[in-house]
Formats: C-alpha cells, sequence, structure tokens
C-alpha cells in the first residue's frame, strides 16, 4: 500500500474495517517526513492493518481454560466432561478477545489515518 496523498489516506479509511480488514505486505509513505518519523509511521500502519487479534485471542484462551478447569480439577480431580466445558469457555473467551482486539487496531488505525489526514490537510 502506497499512501502519498489525501486521496490515499482516504482510500486507506475505506479498507479500515473491524472485521474482514485486508492485510498488506508493505505500507509505503512517500510524504514530507523525517526519515524515522516516516519509518516509525510505516511500520505502524503496516502492523495495524495486519493485526489478527490473535495476540490477544491465545492469551484469554489459555486463561478461560484455566480459569475454568484448574478450580473443578482441585475439587474433583480430572473429568472428560470438566475439559470439554473448559475448552468450550475457553474457545468462547478468545474469540471475544480477537474481536475486542481487532476493534481496538481498527480504532487505532483510524486515529493514525486520522492524523495523516490532518497533517496533508495542513501541509497543502
Amino acid at each position: 500500500m502506497r499512501i502519498a496523498s489525501f486521496a490515499d489516506v482516504q482510500h486507506a479509511h475505506r479498507l479500515n474495517r473491524w472485521i474482514g480488514r485486508p492485510a498488506v505486505d508493505e505500507v509505503s509513505v512517500d510524504l514530507d517526513l523525517e526519515r524515522p518519523e516516516r519509518l516509525a509511521l510505516e511500520s505502524r500502519l503496516e502492523t495495524l492493518f495486519n493485526d489478527c487479534g490473535c495476540l490477544w485471542g491465545a492469551p484469554a484462551f489459555l486463561l478461560g481454560f484455566l480459569a475454568f478447569a484448574w478450580p473443578r480439577f482441585a475439587r474433583t480431580g480430572f473429568e472428560w466432561s470438566t475439559a470439554a466445558a473448559a475448552f468450550a469457555v475457553a474457545v468462547v473467551a478468545a474469540v471475544a478477545a480477537k474481536l475486542l482486539a481487532l476493534y481496538a487496531s481498527h480504532l487505532r488505525l483510524r486515529t493514525e489515518l486520522d492524523r495523516l489526514g490532518r497533517h496533508l490537510r495542513g501541509s497543502s
């Protein structure tokens, strides 16, 4: 993805969806910015576009499983029915965390694009 104009920022805004946001191979910002600032912006935009929510989903799965299973296993010992229920709880926790993470990255990407759009309007 190349961002070199206000129209490019608007296009990026249209791609920034909570669910179904496209992944990008690379973000290139061709604007009048200092090199360190430009590289940091490119990195942030690429990271936010490619965020899948797994950073929150994986720990939520583990915590959901352990929070449900641990006290029950400690009380009654291992039971397959408890393990299955803990797995179901863990899946729900992971999906919820993944959706929250996707929404959070959607908002952060929108903020970055808004900031970039204001910069472009101010320099025009």
